[in-house]
């Protein structure tokens, strides 16, 4: 089960140029993919795309093999969730309850499970003592956790999240990559967009660059993270741990983890040389 990018193409109306170009994609469930690219590369307009917000110049998208254009709006918004990058542009109800409502609303869920939906969220994501405020009213790293669990209350199979990382701070992110660790256990499947290349080098099993509306490469998350000309190409910075697993010699066929572990084993046998001696 998958969503799939078939020559996806986009032209803004009166747009001279193309800002998507041929692009080819596939986001499996249970897998985190990070498309990563400077500003102007065409992530957000592609996760617009994906989410049905905009209409392909030409190709298709498709959802678990359905074309996206044969789906209603509801049926999108039950399948995939997209957190906007500014919160302000998803928020628009009168409190922190009913704006965890409105998507329930909208799929149609009855009254009770809304009621059980909405305080189990408020609940889970420390948003229970706010649920009578209005959205306007939080703080921004507040707003954009409303805005997440808006999204997640509908419980869609892929999420996508638009510069998830902007203005946040640790505990924040701390709690984010935990929670995408918890939908790709359980089956979902995540889209990052972020020029945030630590970030995604913490949650992304799989990584795509953009470039000028193209996607210039697409490979598992260590293979992308070790090529330094690649991410300098596309305005991108090698995270700290595959740098130093670099200049140390170790494959860039390593996990984070193994990497960190070897670091660790060397550690652990460097004090024991130096205890011998």
């Amino acid at each position: 089960m998958s969503i799939e990018l078939k020559n996806l193409s986009y032209r803004y109306e009166n747009g001279q140029n193309f800002v998507l170009k041929q692009v080819n994609l596939s986001i499996e469930r249970g897998h985190v993919l990070a498309i990563a690219g400077k500003n102007g590369s065409g992530k957000t307009t592609l996760a617009k795309l994906i989410s049905g917000l905009l209409k392909p110049t030409s190709g298709m998208v498709y959802i678990n093999g359905v074309n996206l254009q044969e789906l209603s709006s509801r049926e999108i918004a039950g399948k995939i969730g997209l957190v906007f990058q500014n919160p302000l542009h998803q928020l628009f109800c009168e409190s922190v309850s009913k704006e965890i409502a409105f998507g329930l609303k909208n799929l149609g869920k009855p009254k009770k499970e809304i009621e059980s939906r909405v305080y189990e969220i408020l609940k889970n994501h420390n948003l229970l003592s706010y649920r009578d405020k209005h959205p306007l009213t939080l703080s921004e790293g507040q707003k954009k956790r409303l805005g997440l669990v808006s999204v997640l209350a509908m419980d869609p199979e892929f999420l996508i999240v638009d510069e998830p990382t902007l203005g946040q701070d640790l505990s924040y992110l701390l709690r984010l990559k935990a929670i995408l660790r918890e939908l790709t256990a359980g089956g979902k499947g995540v889209l990052i967009i972020s020029h945030d290349i630590e970030f995604i080098s913490d949650t992304a099993h799989r990584i795509a660059i953009m470039l000028n509306g193209k996607i210039v490469a697409d490979e598992r998350a260590e293979k992308i993270l070790f090529d330094e000309a690649l991410l300098k190409q596309c305005g991108l910075v090698a995270p700290a741990i595959p740098r130093l697993a670099k200049l140390l010699s170790m494959s860039p066929a390593l996990s984070r983890e193994e990497i960190l572990a070897k670091l660790m084993e060397g550690k652990r046998t460097q004090n024991v040389t130096e205890a011998q001696i």
